[in-house]
């Protein structure tokens, strides 16, 4: 299926999943407060948390935290021009995934909720003394949910692709001879 993007480009999308490791780009746990507790950036793998990251996390912050004051709802995505951040609330803290723009959203979303899942296991934010070290194991454990996530989507497409993909032919051939009886 041809896709036109901005400014006219083209790209070909063969699944929902276009390279998921390199289209998901930043990966952050941040307290309702702002305070950031994980942030893994895929783009940049320098490993520490940058200034801009922080940014970041508070910026997310205070557009969460005016969202629920001003409007009783909470932040789920953003859309920039080649980005979206998806944001997952939840009572103390928030996940939020920055990805390319053509990035297919039930995939992200499964990536959140797992991502929660361990974490929530793991850690009780509610006795979080300052030290983020200890959010510092959570790195491979969120490569490993991208990438288990990919691989399963994958091999849906596999085996359901060539089958939708055989039908959805059929139905163009039989659309087609519909217009023709029509117009002949």
């Amino acid at each position: 299926m041809e896709c036109n993007r901005n400014k006219g480009t083209h790209f070909k999308i063969e699944s929902g999943i276009l390279e998921a490791k390199k289209l998901i780009e930043n990966v952050s746990i941040i307290l309702n407060s702002g305070q950031m507790l994980y942030n893994e950036n895929f783009k940049d793998q320098g490993g520490e948390i940058s200034d801009k990251d922080f940014l970041i996390s508070g910026l997310l912050s205070a557009l969460s935290n005016l969202a629920k004051e001003a409007f009783g709802e909470k932040i789920e995505e953003i859309i920039l021009q080649n980005q979206k951040i998806f944001v997952k609330s939840y009572e103390k803290y928030f996940i939020a995934l920055t990805a390319d723009i053509r990035i297919d959203p039930v995939y992200v979303k499964n990536v959140l909720r797992q991502i929660h899942e361990v974490f929530s296991e793991r850690h009780d934010v509610s006795e979080f003394n300052g030290d983020i070290d200890e959010f510092k194991n959570l790195a491979p454990i969120i490569k490993n949910i991208i990438e288990e996530n990919k691989t399963r989507i994958m091999r849906l497409k596999d085996k359901y692709g060539k089958k939708l993909q055989d039908e959805l032919k059929k139905l163009v051939t039989l659309m087609s001879k519909e217009n023709a009886l029509e117009r002949g």
